[in-house]
Protein backbone atom coordinates (compact mmCIF):
# COMPACT_ATOMS: atom_id res chain seq x y z
CA UNK A 1 0.00 0.00 0.00
CA UNK A 2 2.75 2.44 0.86
CA UNK A 3 4.61 1.61 -2.22
CA UNK A 4 1.40 2.65 -4.15
CA UNK A 5 1.14 5.53 -2.54
CA UNK A 6 4.66 6.41 -3.25
CA UNK A 7 4.17 5.69 -6.87
CA UNK A 8 1.14 7.87 -7.02
CA UNK A 9 3.22 10.56 -5.52
CA UNK A 10 5.91 10.26 -8.23
CA UNK A 11 3.50 10.49 -10.67
CA UNK A 12 1.49 13.28 -9.74
CA UNK A 13 4.69 15.28 -9.00
CA UNK A 14 6.04 14.35 -12.54
CA UNK A 15 2.51 15.28 -13.93
CA UNK A 16 2.84 18.98 -12.27
CA UNK A 17 6.72 19.43 -13.63
CA UNK A 18 5.58 18.52 -16.57
CA UNK A 19 2.30 20.95 -17.40
CA UNK A 20 4.51 23.50 -15.29
CA UNK A 21 6.99 23.30 -18.11
CA UNK A 22 4.17 23.76 -20.41
CA UNK A 23 2.90 26.29 -19.10
CA UNK A 24 5.54 28.41 -18.18
CA UNK A 25 6.60 31.75 -20.45
CA UNK A 26 9.38 31.86 -23.05
CA UNK A 27 10.67 35.03 -20.88
CA UNK A 28 11.04 35.02 -17.42
CA UNK A 29 11.57 38.24 -15.33
CA UNK A 30 14.68 37.38 -13.47
CA UNK A 31 15.53 37.85 -9.47
CA UNK A 32 15.79 41.61 -8.12
CA UNK A 33 18.96 43.32 -8.79
CA UNK A 34 21.22 44.53 -6.36
CA UNK A 35 21.96 47.89 -8.09
CA UNK A 36 24.70 50.54 -7.87
CA UNK A 37 22.56 53.01 -9.57
CA UNK A 38 19.16 54.15 -8.87
CA UNK A 39 15.46 53.26 -10.81
CA UNK A 40 13.10 55.16 -11.20
CA UNK A 41 9.69 54.29 -12.28
CA UNK A 42 6.46 56.15 -14.12
CA UNK A 43 3.74 54.09 -14.81
CA UNK A 44 0.61 55.71 -17.25
CA UNK A 45 -2.24 54.41 -19.13
CA UNK A 46 -0.58 51.07 -18.41
CA UNK A 47 3.01 52.40 -19.87
CA UNK A 48 6.09 52.23 -17.72
CA UNK A 49 8.81 54.71 -18.16
CA UNK A 50 12.16 53.17 -15.82
CA UNK A 51 14.96 55.72 -15.53
CA UNK A 52 18.47 54.02 -14.84
CA UNK A 53 20.73 56.61 -13.10
CA UNK A 54 24.03 55.26 -12.46
CA UNK A 55 26.60 56.32 -10.06
CA UNK A 56 28.53 58.46 -12.47
CA UNK A 57 25.19 60.44 -13.58
CA UNK A 58 24.26 59.34 -16.94
CA UNK A 59 20.43 58.91 -17.06
CA UNK A 60 19.18 56.05 -19.73
CA UNK A 61 15.43 55.43 -20.14
CA UNK A 62 13.04 52.20 -21.11
CA UNK A 63 9.65 52.26 -22.19
CA UNK A 64 7.85 49.34 -21.13
CA UNK A 65 4.52 48.14 -23.20
CA UNK A 66 3.19 45.40 -23.08
CA UNK A 67 4.95 43.03 -25.56
CA UNK A 68 8.28 44.99 -25.41
CA UNK A 69 10.95 47.56 -24.02
CA UNK A 70 12.37 51.05 -26.38
CA UNK A 71 15.69 51.64 -24.74
CA UNK A 72 17.09 55.27 -25.03
CA UNK A 73 20.76 55.53 -24.80
CA UNK A 74 22.97 52.94 -24.02
CA UNK A 75 25.32 54.38 -20.65
CA UNK A 76 28.81 54.91 -21.02
CA UNK A 77 30.95 52.87 -18.73
CA UNK A 78 30.94 49.40 -19.07
CA UNK A 79 29.84 48.28 -15.23
CA UNK A 80 26.75 50.50 -15.72
CA UNK A 81 26.28 49.90 -19.29
CA UNK A 82 26.01 45.96 -18.21
CA UNK A 83 23.86 46.68 -15.43
CA UNK A 84 21.69 48.74 -17.16
CA UNK A 85 21.58 45.99 -19.65
CA UNK A 86 20.57 43.26 -16.98
CA UNK A 87 18.01 45.10 -15.34
CA UNK A 88 16.61 45.83 -18.56
CA UNK A 89 16.41 41.67 -18.84
CA UNK A 90 15.08 41.34 -15.87
CA UNK A 91 11.70 42.86 -17.07
CA UNK A 92 11.53 39.87 -18.99
CA UNK A 93 10.01 41.53 -22.58
CA UNK A 94 12.15 41.85 -25.69
CA UNK A 95 13.87 44.96 -26.68
CA UNK A 96 12.15 46.35 -29.52
CA UNK A 97 14.84 48.70 -30.58
CA UNK A 98 17.72 51.06 -28.72
CA UNK A 99 17.69 54.78 -29.77
CA UNK A 100 20.76 56.81 -29.37
CA UNK A 101 19.78 60.47 -28.47
CA UNK A 102 23.44 61.98 -29.88
CA UNK A 103 26.74 62.12 -30.17
CA UNK A 104 28.45 62.32 -27.48
CA UNK A 105 30.42 58.80 -25.86
CA UNK A 106 28.34 58.83 -23.01
CA UNK A 107 25.37 58.14 -24.73
CA UNK A 108 26.50 55.14 -26.95
CA UNK A 109 29.62 53.53 -25.80
CA UNK A 110 27.32 51.23 -23.86
CA UNK A 111 26.50 49.57 -26.88
CA UNK A 112 30.00 47.61 -27.22
CA UNK A 113 29.63 46.54 -23.98
CA UNK A 114 26.70 45.23 -22.98
CA UNK A 115 24.27 45.43 -26.28
CA UNK A 116 26.31 43.68 -29.19
CA UNK A 117 23.65 40.89 -29.99
CA UNK A 118 21.37 43.98 -30.35
CA UNK A 119 23.32 45.74 -32.90
CA UNK A 120 20.75 45.67 -35.70
CA UNK A 121 18.69 46.98 -33.82
CA UNK A 122 20.22 50.25 -33.08
CA UNK A 123 18.57 54.01 -34.13
CA UNK A 124 19.82 57.70 -34.41
CA UNK A 125 19.71 60.53 -36.81
CA UNK A 126 21.31 60.17 -39.53
CA UNK A 127 24.29 62.49 -38.53
CA UNK A 128 24.61 60.58 -35.12
CA UNK A 129 24.95 57.88 -36.96
CA UNK A 130 27.70 58.96 -39.59
CA UNK A 131 29.28 60.69 -36.88
CA UNK A 132 29.41 57.77 -34.68
CA UNK A 133 30.92 55.57 -37.49
CA UNK A 134 34.47 58.27 -38.33
CA UNK A 135 34.57 59.69 -35.09
CA UNK A 136 34.19 56.38 -32.72
CA UNK A 137 36.65 54.75 -33.23
CA UNK A 138 38.93 57.75 -32.22
CA UNK A 139 36.96 58.63 -29.14
CA UNK A 140 37.38 54.53 -28.11
CA UNK A 141 40.90 54.63 -28.50
CA UNK A 142 41.59 57.64 -26.68
CA UNK A 143 38.75 57.35 -23.87
CA UNK A 144 40.44 53.49 -23.65
CA UNK A 145 43.94 54.62 -23.10
CA UNK A 146 42.98 57.07 -19.98
CA UNK A 147 40.24 54.55 -18.81
CA UNK A 148 41.04 51.47 -19.48
CA UNK A 149 38.65 48.59 -18.84
CA UNK A 150 35.92 50.66 -18.22
CA UNK A 151 34.93 51.71 -21.64
CA UNK A 152 34.05 48.46 -24.13
CA UNK A 153 37.16 47.36 -26.69
CA UNK A 154 34.12 47.68 -29.24
CA UNK A 155 32.12 50.08 -31.00
CA UNK A 156 28.66 49.97 -31.88
CA UNK A 157 27.45 52.08 -35.09
CA UNK A 158 23.29 52.72 -35.15
CA UNK A 159 21.89 50.59 -38.22
CA UNK A 160 18.92 52.33 -38.29
CA UNK A 161 18.15 56.10 -39.14
CA UNK A 162 15.38 57.40 -37.11
CA UNK A 163 13.27 59.35 -39.44
CA UNK A 164 11.57 62.84 -38.23
CA UNK A 165 8.00 62.42 -37.31
CA UNK A 166 5.38 60.48 -36.01
CA UNK A 167 5.77 56.83 -35.29
CA UNK A 168 3.78 54.39 -33.16
CA UNK A 169 5.49 51.34 -31.65
CA UNK A 170 4.16 48.70 -30.07
CA UNK A 171 0.70 50.97 -29.27
CA UNK A 172 2.43 53.66 -27.91
CA UNK A 173 2.16 56.95 -30.32
CA UNK A 174 5.80 58.96 -30.59
CA UNK A 175 7.06 61.90 -31.96
CA UNK A 176 10.75 62.62 -32.87
CA UNK A 177 12.31 65.60 -33.69
CA UNK A 178 16.33 67.08 -34.22
CA UNK A 179 17.62 69.90 -33.38
CA UNK A 180 21.10 71.39 -34.21
CA UNK A 181 23.97 72.95 -32.09
CA UNK A 182 22.28 72.65 -28.39
CA UNK A 183 24.79 71.04 -25.99
CA UNK A 184 25.99 68.55 -28.90
CA UNK A 185 26.05 69.18 -32.95
CA UNK A 186 22.76 67.13 -33.34
CA UNK A 187 20.26 66.27 -30.80
CA UNK A 188 16.77 63.85 -30.80
CA UNK A 189 14.11 64.85 -29.43
CA UNK A 190 11.21 62.16 -28.17
CA UNK A 191 7.78 63.03 -27.24
CA UNK A 192 5.31 60.70 -26.20
CA UNK A 193 2.30 63.12 -26.57
CA UNK A 194 -0.09 60.78 -25.30
CA UNK A 195 1.92 60.39 -22.01
CA UNK A 196 2.88 63.87 -21.28
CA UNK A 197 6.23 62.64 -21.45
CA UNK A 198 9.10 64.43 -23.02
CA UNK A 199 12.60 62.72 -23.77
CA UNK A 200 15.53 65.20 -24.34
CA UNK A 201 18.62 63.54 -22.67
CA UNK A 202 20.80 66.26 -22.80
CA UNK A 203 19.21 69.38 -24.29
CA UNK A 204 18.49 69.68 -20.93
CA UNK A 205 20.46 68.62 -17.69
CA UNK A 206 18.40 68.35 -13.68
CA UNK A 207 20.09 69.32 -10.83
CA UNK A 208 23.62 69.62 -12.53
CA UNK A 209 26.43 72.03 -14.07
CA UNK A 210 25.99 71.09 -17.74
CA UNK A 211 28.40 70.06 -20.58
CA UNK A 212 29.60 73.33 -22.20
CA UNK A 213 32.32 72.34 -24.47
CA UNK A 214 30.43 72.62 -27.76
CA UNK A 215 30.23 76.42 -26.98
CA UNK A 216 27.15 76.89 -28.48
CA UNK A 217 25.34 78.78 -26.35
CA UNK A 218 22.91 81.08 -28.24
CA UNK A 219 21.18 78.45 -30.23
CA UNK A 220 21.00 76.53 -27.19
CA UNK A 221 18.97 78.72 -25.51
CA UNK A 222 16.52 79.06 -28.40
CA UNK A 223 15.74 75.23 -28.35
CA UNK A 224 15.35 75.71 -24.47
CA UNK A 225 12.81 78.37 -25.11
CA UNK A 226 11.02 76.27 -27.78
CA UNK A 227 10.95 73.29 -25.62
CA UNK A 228 9.33 76.02 -22.84
CA UNK A 229 6.29 76.66 -25.31
CA UNK A 230 5.63 73.20 -25.63
CA UNK A 231 2.15 72.20 -23.94
CA UNK A 232 0.57 69.34 -22.36
CA UNK A 233 3.89 67.97 -21.09
CA UNK A 234 4.19 67.55 -17.16
CA UNK A 235 7.37 64.91 -17.25
CA UNK A 236 10.97 65.45 -18.56
CA UNK A 237 13.36 62.98 -19.03
CA UNK A 238 17.03 63.92 -18.85
CA UNK A 239 20.27 62.50 -20.23
CA UNK A 240 22.04 63.46 -16.95
CA UNK A 241 19.90 63.96 -13.49
CA UNK A 242 16.50 62.47 -11.95
CA UNK A 243 13.42 63.46 -14.02
CA UNK A 244 11.79 66.46 -13.80
CA UNK A 245 9.29 68.50 -15.17
CA UNK A 246 9.05 71.57 -17.73
CA UNK A 247 10.39 73.40 -15.33
CA UNK A 248 13.98 72.39 -15.61
CA UNK A 249 14.43 74.63 -18.87
CA UNK A 250 14.11 77.98 -17.49
CA UNK A 251 16.34 76.90 -15.14
CA UNK A 252 19.10 75.55 -17.75
CA UNK A 253 18.35 79.24 -19.62
CA UNK A 254 19.60 81.02 -16.25
CA UNK A 255 22.45 78.89 -16.08
CA UNK A 256 23.37 79.15 -19.74
CA UNK A 257 23.34 82.93 -19.43
CA UNK A 258 25.16 83.11 -16.19
CA UNK A 259 27.51 81.10 -17.92
CA UNK A 260 27.97 83.81 -21.07
CA UNK A 261 28.09 86.59 -18.45
CA UNK A 262 31.16 84.56 -16.53
CA UNK A 263 32.83 83.90 -19.93
CA UNK A 264 32.87 87.34 -20.92
CA UNK A 265 35.00 88.53 -17.79
CA UNK A 266 36.56 85.18 -16.75
CA UNK A 267 40.33 85.26 -18.56
CA UNK A 268 41.49 81.60 -17.87
CA UNK A 269 39.66 78.31 -17.04
CA UNK A 270 40.56 78.72 -13.21
CA UNK A 271 38.63 81.90 -13.04
CA UNK A 272 35.21 81.06 -14.94
CA UNK A 273 35.16 77.58 -12.52
CA UNK A 274 35.60 80.05 -9.33
CA UNK A 275 32.97 82.00 -10.44
CA UNK A 276 30.28 79.17 -11.77
CA UNK A 277 30.77 77.59 -8.61
CA UNK A 278 29.87 80.48 -6.59
CA UNK A 279 26.85 81.38 -8.37
CA UNK A 280 25.65 77.91 -8.35
CA UNK A 281 27.18 76.19 -5.18
CA UNK A 282 24.41 73.54 -5.30
CA UNK A 283 24.66 71.81 -8.60
CA UNK A 284 26.09 68.15 -8.77
CA UNK A 285 28.60 67.14 -11.49
CA UNK A 286 31.16 69.68 -11.09
CA UNK A 287 33.56 67.72 -13.11
CA UNK A 288 31.25 68.82 -16.38
CA UNK A 289 33.10 72.18 -15.72
CA UNK A 290 36.46 70.43 -15.97
CA UNK A 291 35.20 68.62 -19.03
CA UNK A 292 34.20 71.75 -20.64
CA UNK A 293 36.55 74.26 -19.76
CA UNK A 294 39.62 73.16 -22.06
CA UNK A 295 37.14 73.53 -25.16
CA UNK A 296 36.08 76.90 -23.89
CA UNK A 297 39.74 78.06 -23.49
CA UNK A 298 41.64 76.47 -26.18
CA UNK A 299 44.60 78.54 -25.91
CA UNK A 300 45.41 77.88 -22.61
Amino acid sequence: MKSMKLKTLIIISMLTLFFAACTKPAVEPVAPLDLKGSVTVKKKDGVKIHTYLSNSLQATHIIETEKSLVLVDAQFLVPFAKEFRAYADSLGKPIERVIISHGHPDHFFGLGAAFKDMEKKVYALKGTQQFIKKVGPVMLKNLGKKLGKAVPEELIVPTHVIEIGAATIDGVNYEFERFLNGEAQEQLLIKLPDLGILIVQDLAFNGLHLFMGNNTFDDWIVILESLQKIKNYDTVLVGHGKPGDTSIFATNIAYLKDVKRILATADNANAFKTQLLKKYPGLGGKRMIDISTPRLFKNQ
